[in-house]
């Protein structure tokens, strides 16, 4: 008997893990970083020209509704207990037409054209809009209940205007606030003032030739890009069911290695998954299940060492988030080019059923001998490797041994039906060793 088989016989079948990602799982790409769609069309048309009391200026923001500023009245603690509002030049359909006004007494942490949500915020008080038609007047005084109570600074929010459906923005020309009916605004134009948006909303986005299916496509050749750069990530469904991931690894993109991730976040749901792609992912109750740093290798299109972690819970779908890049500074995007989980599907695989026919049978020695010494050098993550060391050889041939024949017997009988028929398989299996007839993946 070849000595081979005769070490195959002496193996016992142990734990093994599987890859769980395949090119037709339901993959989308999220940005886990919270944004802010506020923004001016030009530095004339900041907040700081509704402190100037002159209608000939005005405050435009294209984030639209949920528009609004972050004032810090150089005067100090103020009550505000009414305001009043000038309209612009042109564009009613642009007038805030519902307000909300908060106060704080932190230091203002939140910066211009952000979501103002860098510190904690009271609420004041809320209410309608009604600006006059004509433009470059004053609209009514609005009268705010606010219980005499003071803050150094205020958020004025506009969370609709006259008519979202023609307005492509919000504006107005002037606010005042007053600390009675009576006097002057303590608003002056100096007074530092923040543009802000508080819609949350994600910057992911891609060429459709660098989509998020390029990841889990089995070959280096392509690539997921991601303009968002810090934070993107993924979210995939595996076609093969609820799993246990304990592992996973990346190969490297073509080109600029300063795009490659460099920290990661796995997180896993068994919710139905309804958010949509180039959004936050944030629509799914998410349980985070590991996280680290990661660095890749400078090689292009080069697989990188396996990461390692504990789990033993299972996730139906999961979501993969890169906080940090190789080089933020200089990086347009964050890319690479794929992507494998390994772990055991909740309905565990038949140990040697490398065609997953729930037989283990001829055909599956022919799969383990064409992928014979493949070490998914070249993102091959392929049939055969049964025991999780990303390597077909002996092992795999021996838990195949181990289990031969098992679904072509009745189920509740496994035992190995034609002992001379296994081991004439598998020792063709491990005479391929000298020609190694292996799977080859493109590069």
């Amino acid at each position: 008997m070849p000595l081979g088989v005769c070490i195959l016989l002496l193996v016992t079948p142990q734990a093994w893990g599987v890859s769980l990602l395949a090119p037709s799982d339901p993959i989308i790409a999220i940005d886990s970083v919270a944004t802010s769609p506020s923004s001016s069309p030009s530095i004339y048309e900041g907040p700081a020209n509704v402190l100037d009391a002159d209608s000939a200026t005005k405050y435009v923001n294209e984030g639209e509704a949920n528009s609004g500023f972050i004032v810090t009245p150089t005067v100090g603690a103020t009550s505000v207990q009414c305001f009043m509002i000038t309209t612009a030049n042109d564009h009613e359909e642009r007038d805030p037409a519902e307000w909300e006004l908060w106060g704080t007494n932190e230091t203002i942490a939140s910066t211009d054209n952000s979501t103002g949500l860098g510190e904690t915020w009271t609420s004041i008080d809320s209410g309608t809009l009604m600006l006059p038609t004509e433009r470059l007047t004053d609209g009514p005084v609005v009268s705010v209940s606010n219980n005499l109570d003071s803050y150094t600074s205020y958020k004025m929010l506009f969370a609709s205007v006259k008519d979202s459906q023609a307005a492509n923005s919000m504006q107005f020309a002037d606010i005042a606030f007053y600390e009675s009916d009576t006097g002057p605004s303590f608003l002056s134009p100096s007074d530092p003032a923040l543009a802000i948006n508080t819609t949350l909303v994600g910057g992911s986005s891609y060429n459709e030739d660098e989509a998020p299916p390029e990841a889990i496509d089995d070959t280096v050749d392509t690539k997921y890009l991601n303009f968002g750069k810090e934070g993107m990530g993924f979210i995939v469904t595996p076609a093969a069911g609820a799993s246990v991931i304990t592992s996973f690894q990346i190969a490297t993109a073509n080109d600029h290695d300063d795009r490659d991730p460099a920290s990661w976040e796995l997180y896993g749901t068994n919710d139905p998954i309804t958010s949509e792609d180039n959004s936050m992912g944030k629509k799914e109750n998410w349980v985070l299940i590991a996280s680290g740093d990661i660095e890749l290798p400078l090689g292009r299109k080069t697989l990188a060492d396996e990461v390692f972690f504990s789990n033993d819970i299972a996730y139906t779908s999961y979501k993969m988030v890169f906080p940090t890049l190789r080089t933020p500074g200089s990086a347009n995007s964050m890319q690479f080019s794929e992507i494998q989980f390994f772990g055991t599907l909740s309905s565990e695989p038949i140990p040697g059923d490398a065609d997953d026919s729930g037989t283990v049978d001829k055909l599956d020695a022919q799969i383990l001998a064409q992928n014979w010494g493949d070490r998914g050098a070249e993102v091959g993550w392929g049939q055969g490797d049964f025991d999780g060391d990303h390597v077909v050889g002996p092992k795999d041939a021996a838990i195949m041994a181990a289990n031969w024949g098992y679904g072509v017997s009745p189920p509740e009988s496994t035992a190995v039906p034609e002992p001379s028929t296994a081991l004439l398989l598998l020792g063709l299996a491990v005479g391929v060793l000298g020609c190694r007839r292996r799977r080859k993946v493109r590069r």
